[in-house]
């Protein structure tokens, strides 16, 4: 039962933070350190010079020595001092999102960030509490940091807040944000190898016309050229045959059988996310091989026919979009 009330507490207290965070540092595209933003408390090293300035102010004003009273006058200038320059060093930095890997789902996703200044600054430190943080060679005017984190579910993932500080110069201050970029990275499903299947599946349904089939459609018609002996009877033009024109082939702008078809239909006897897997294999298949096909969806929706990267990553999107 305390248990029980102690997660209950915890969690309240936890949706409270959140809450005051958000209000108080929102998520956005760049964010620029000022008073709002940034925080500050003494470290384990500082508090404990704290404590003993104290205790040898008490003990000055016990004996009423100058010469300890001076001492301690010292050490609180010294703080004093080391409180502003530790905020100085935090002061007016920015940070900016520039890029992200492709990443599927057991990739590492490697999210980039520049940190701008016009100043000298001493060393920072980044911690992620669901990643790994890096940074790259620091120099006067900016400094690249990687974040890597590993999604476990294909979809939009969304960047937590992370924490950006720094103990400069002394050491003696801690100084400190939690910050939230307004990031959303979309993971693409694991690629699960179906080597059966390069030769297309075809569409599912009859009511889809010819669209994206393994064969040539009214729409790669090209021109009719005389009848050649050995010419496939399939393309010979009957029509303009009964007419009395004669013997005449129809021609193609696409080689015969130049395009495949996957559809999820016709592999989701798989299992549903297992289906989105192979789906995504095939794809970057087609991709690597450059060749022209078509994909159709959930609910008998067809992409394509298309080839190229461009398209690729548009049927990626849609296989990492699709409903869980």
């Amino acid at each position: 039962m305390v248990k029980k009330k102690a997660s209950k507490v915890k969690a309240q207290y936890k949706k409270l933070h959140n809450a005051w965070l958000d209000k108080r540092i929102p998520a956005a595209n760049q964010i620029s350190f000022d008073l709002k933003n940034v925080f500050i408390l003494p470290s384990r090293s500082g508090g404990a010079i704290l404590a003993i300035t104290f205790a040898i102010y008490i003990l000055g004003t016990n004996y009423a020595s100058n010469l300890v009273l001076l001492l301690t006058y010292w050490l609180a200038a010294l703080m004093i001092v080391a409180m502003h320059w530790s905020f100085y060093n935090f002061y007016g930095l920015k940070l900016a999102y520039t890029n992200s890997s492709e990443v599927f789902v057991g990739e590492p996703l490697k999210l980039t960030f520049k940190a701008m200044t016009q100043r000298d600054r001493w060393q920072f430190h980044v911690t992620h509490l669901k990643g790994d943080v890096t940074w790259e060679e620091i120099n006067k005017e900016h400094a690249l940091f990687n974040i890597d984190l590993y999604p476990q579910q294909r979809g939009e993932f969304k960047l937590d807040r992370f924490r950006i500080e720094s103990s400069a110069p002394l050491g003696l201050f801690k100084v400190w944000s939690l910050v939230d970029f307004d990031l959303t990275v979309l993971v693409y499903p694991e690629p699960m190898p179906c080597p059966q299947y390069l030769h297309g599946t075809g569409l599912q349904g009859d009511g889809l016309g010819k669209k994206g089939q393994n064969k040539a459609s009214a729409d790669d018609f090209s021109e009719l050229k005389s009848y050649q002996k050995g010419d496939s009877l399939k393309h010979v033009a009957w029509k303009q045959l009964a007419q009395g024109k004669g013997w005449l082939t129809k021609s193609f702008s696409e080689p015969y059988e130049s395009t495949l078809c996957f559809s999820y239909g016709l592999l989701s006897h798989h299992g549903h996310e297992q289906a989105i897997s192979q789906l995504t294999w095939l794809v970057l298949q087609m991709r690597q091989t450059n060749k022209k096909f078509a994909l159709q969806l959930m609910n008998n929706q067809v992409l394509g026919p298309d080839k190229g990267d461009e398209f690729c990553r548009a049927c990626l999107s849609k296989l990492a979009s699709m409903p869980k």
